[in-house]
Parts: structure tokens; C-alpha cells; sequence
């Protein structure tokens, strides 16, 4: 059994060197396969998971004017609490304001413009709610005559538009990931499934014999299978060695240019190496394997 599986595994390098530049071609096309799917895999994840969290934790910020009277914010306030749909409604003073203002990530000299004696902040309600339809609706209720004269201004729709933009990031990943990862899938399939009909119309003759001797079909198919498994592992090797790269050159630029996300890809990506490597090495065989069982079934009598 052992030099039965050995011979098969033997056969399968044999396949893999003898026609080299076809088995280069199928595990580059095999590892920039892996590479896109799960570069695109990574934006569609982390992008789901930015726009959860800031949906979580997005609020409204009601700015009152100046000349607004206490008694109307409160009973505003009040108004807003009795609404089982809201988490918190926190009434924020002037002085509240000034204190939020200097404790802000900001330089020192732009936090002196405004002091206690000099003040031009607003009293405001913040509102939050895990609900974005809970949000739309209080910003409708708010967005009223009544108000007008009372209210400055409702922060909510920068937020809003935060969403909207992660939203319309996401579309566009999920839309160009599955777009170019068919494309590479069909390629890499097209590729490995004529590298192993190029190798079996190399190896006609060796197959005839082997046929003629009494070999079993899937003795003779199974080193096609081996020469296959070696394009998935090698093209994981290389996917994950250009994920590595990538990570330490590329996503750090990433992290600039979408920095509204709030996602560190680099550590996204090194928290998930392993779970990477296992997915992409299943992905890669499951690829290879395929294209070569359709090849030897079709050219294999």
C-alpha cells in the first residue's frame, strides 16, 4: 500500500517538473486566484464591520440657539425620553461643551480660541440609538416649524453620510471582489485543466502500457491528482507570501485612504493568518483538484 502510494505521489512530481512552464503558469494564475479572492473577502468583511459599528454608536447632536430658554431644551428633553426606541437622550451645557472641546484630540493653541469666559459653543441634546430608522424618524420630528426657532442645527445627516459612503464602499467591493475573482477562478480553472491535458497527451504512451498491464484507472489518474494538490500548495505559499508584503508595504496606505473605516488592516489581516492560510490552501486544492478530475475524465478512455 505504502510504495503503491509513494509510486502515485512520485508520478505526480514527475508530471509537475516535466512540464515546468506549464505548472509555473497554473500556480501563478492559481496564486493571484487566492490573492484577489481574499484581499476582496478582507475589504467586504471589514467594511460589514465598520459600518456596524458606526451604525452602533452613531447619535444626533441637536444644537440650540443661544436665545432659546432652559425650560424649552428640558421640555424638548423630556419629549425625546419618553420614547422607548432611543438609548439616551443627554442634555450637554455650555460648559459641557467647552469641556468636550478641550478634551478633543486637537492642538493646544486652536483649544484656547474658546475658553469659559469666551464661549461661542451651543447647548445641545445628544441622542443614541442602535436604530438607524429610530435616528431618521427623530431627525423627521425635529425637523419641524415648531422648532425652527428653538433648533440651530441637527448634526445627524454628516453622520448619515459617513453610512452611506461605507455602504456604497461596500457595494463596490462586494460587486468588483466577485466580479474579478470569477474571472480568475474561470482563468486559473481554463489553465490547470490544459496543463494536465498537455500532460497526459505527453504521457499517452506511458498510459496506453500502463492500461495494457492491468492499471487500475485510478492508479493512473491519481498522479494527476498529486500534480494538482502541488499547484494548490505552492500557489498558497506564494498568495500568502504577497498577503504578507502586502500587509506590511500596502496596507498601511490603505489605512490612510480609508481611514474613515477605523480598521487597522494590518492587524485584520495577521489576527487572521492562520484561518487565512487554511482557507486559502482548502480554496487552492478544491480549484486544482476539479480542473484536473473534468481533464482526466474527459481525456483519460
Amino acid at each position: 500500500m505504502f510504495t503503491r502510494l509513494s509510486r502515485i505521489i512520485k508520478l505526480g512530481v514527475n508530471n509537475f517538473l516535466r512540464n515546468w512552464s506549464l505548472s509555473i503558469a497554473a500556480v501563478v494564475m492559481t496564486s493571484l486566484t487566492l490573492t484577489t479572492v481574499t484581499i476582496f473577502v478582507i475589504l467586504h468583511f471589514s467594511a460589514t464591520s465598520a459600518t456596524q459599528m458606526i451604525k452602533e454608536k452613531i447619535d444626533i447632536m441637536v444644537y440650540f440657539y443661544d436665545e432659546t430658554a432652559e425650560k424649552e431644551i428640558q421640555d424638548i428633553q423630556l419629549k425625546l425620553s419618553s420614547r422607548f426606541d432611543l438609548d439616551s437622550v443627554k442634555y450637554i451645557s455650555k460648559e459641557g461643551a467647552v469641556a468636550k472641546w478641550q478634551s478633543r484630540p486637537i492642538p493646544q493653541n486652536i483649544k484656547n480660541l474658546v475658553t469659559s469666559e469666551e464661549n461661542p459653543l451651543f447647548r445641545s441634546l445628544q441622542i443614541k440609538t442602535q436604530n438607524q430608522k429610530t435616528l431618521d424618524d427623530v431627525v423627521n420630528l425635529l425637523d419641524n416649524q415648531t422648532y425652527q426657532d428653538k433648533i440651530y442645527k441637527v448634526s445627524y445627516k454628516e453622520n448619515s453620510d459617513v453610512i452611506d459612503k461605507i455602504l456604497r464602499l461596500t457595494n463596490f467591493v462586494n460587486w468588483a471582489g466577485s466580479a474579478l475573482s470569477f474571472i480568475f477562478i474561470g482563468i486559473s480553472v481554463i489553465v490547470i485543466f490544459n496543463t494536465v491535458r498537455l500532460t497526459i497527451f505527453s504521457r499517452r504512451e506511458e498510459i496506453e502500457i500502463m492500461e495494457l498491464v492491468g492499471a487500475s484507472s485510478a492508479f493512473v489518474n491519481l498522479p494527476f491528482m498529486v500534480e494538482a494538490i502541488m499547484y494548490g500548495i505552492l500557489a498558497t505559499i506564494i498568495s500568502m507570501a504577497l498577503l504578507a508584503l502586502g500587509g506590511k508595504f500596502i496596507a498601511p496606505i490603505i489605512n490612510d485612504q480609508l481611514y474613515f473605516l477605523n480598521i487597522n488592516f494590518q492587524n485584520y489581516l495577521f489576527d487572521l493568518w492562520y484561518i487565512i492560510a487554511l482557507l486559502q490552501v482548502a480554496l487552492a486544492v478544491f480549484i486544482t483538484t476539479i480542473s484536473s478530475f473534468f481533464s482526466t475524465r474527459r481525456y483519460i478512455k
